[in-house]
């Protein structure tokens, strides 16, 4: 009997010191894997965008919180693209997932995606991934503040979708900007939660290119159109704030919301922008991967990030977006220095603790690495 007390303390010590891993080496991993999915149906949403709804052919459930995406393999003139699509469903509702693709004028995925793709097509997928999340909090009473533009509904849809079925004591406002009525995404069911949220959902629509008969707010959405939104929702510097589209915008947005006293901790932004891939001045360096104990030293070329230098040398890194915006193939640096390319997902605290994202960091100098 005292052996299996004393294997129990064992298990429950183990538990316990695993609880207490940093949150940090966890942001984002659950997704890491690959997995096959099939096209349930297309539906489309606005001349240039269409939702994909995707199911797991054995009929697994796609678990996700809203707010991630999920990276979208295809092989295009014998070249393989990965691209970052925001899911826009309630995460854990019955039926297939979606993501919403719109098109450009120059984006060789996007304008296959609206040519080719079809029901019943199988797509190889990455994820769920991402730290632009909500996890509602039942009890919590609070209003959650959606700031997007053009595509950036599309995490917004997931994120409003789960505070009204799982915060029922909060409410949201969205406010989404556009350049004309037929580029809003999503428009008839905005209209429809609007109308059956009970108040708790104010969605305003701004318009860079508005018709004669539109009433709602005019003009791209800069600081002073969302300045003017912001007071028409109530929103003050308690609420919580999501930021999601171009560039410009989330930028103006930020500066706009900082200058009113919103803590930067209340900010979420989700930027799927590709940052500058930088080629490195120190020349080549080793970067030494440690795990379990067990050393990986691979030398990382100035024209490489540490994940393309490892995974050229075959080495098992997580990874998904690869453009530094979900958090999966986030390491500690034990020794050594790294250069990070603009527009990855770190916070300041986490620079600070030593984290670096090897999809978009050079060494500068030999470096080592903890993984796992």
């Amino acid at each position: 009997m005292t052996g299996w007390i004393v294997l129990a303390v064992v298990v429950v010590a183990i538990l316990v010191l695993r609880s207490f891993r940093p949150k940090a080496l966890d942001g984002g991993k659950q997704g890491a894997a690959s997995r096959t999915l099939r096209v349930a149906k297309v539906t489309r949403e606005t001349p240039d965008a269409v939702a994909l709804h995707l199911e797991d052919p054995a009929g697994a459930p796609l678990p996700f919180t809203a707010g991630q995406f999920l990276s979208l393999r295809f092989a295009l003139d014998g070249e393989t693209h990965w691209r970052n699509y925001s899911l826009c469903t309630l995460p854990g509702a019955p039926g297939p997932v979606a993501v919403a693709v719109k098109r450009t004028a120059t984006g060789k995925v996007s304008n296959h995606i609206h040519a080719n793709v079809k029901e019943g097509d199988l797509i190889e997928v990455r994820g769920p991934s991402g730290r632009f999340v909500c996890e509602p909090e039942p009890g919590m009473e609070r209003h959650h503040v959606l700031i997007a533009g053009g595509s950036g509904i599309t995490p917004m849809m997931a994120i409003l979708h789960t505070v009204l079925e799982h915060e029922p004591l909060s409410k949201v406002t969205l406010i989404y900007g556009n350049r004309g009525p037929d580029d809003v995404i999503f428009g008839a069911r905005l209209a429809e939660l609007q109308a059956s949220a009970n108040g708790r959902l104010k969605v305003l629509h701004a318009l860079a290119e508005p018709g004669p008969d539109w009433t709602g707010l005019k003009g791209m959405l800069d600081r002073q159109t969302l300045g003017t939104a912001l007071e028409q929702a109530g929103a003050d510097k308690d609420a919580r704030y999501y930021l999601c589209g171009p560039q410009p915008m989330m930028d103006g947005a930020r500066e706009l919301l900082l200058g009113r006293g919103v803590p930067e901790g209340e900010i979420l932004e989700e930027r799927f922008s590709v940052p500058v891939h930088t080629v490195s001045a120190a020349g080549a360096q080793p970067v030494t991967f440690i795990t379990r104990g067990q050393r990986h030293t691979v030398e990382v070329p100035p024209n490489q990030t540490i994940l393309e230098a490892g995974l050229a040398a075959g080495l098992n890194l997580d990874h998904s977006c690869t453009i530094g915006v979900c958090g999966t193939c986030m390491v500690k640096k034990c020794a050594g220095a790294v250069q990070l390319n603009e527009g990855h997902c770190l916070s300041e605290q986490e620079q600070k603790e030593g984290y670096v994202l090897i999809c978009c960091a050079h060494p500068t100098e030999p470096t080592e690495l903890e993984v796992g």
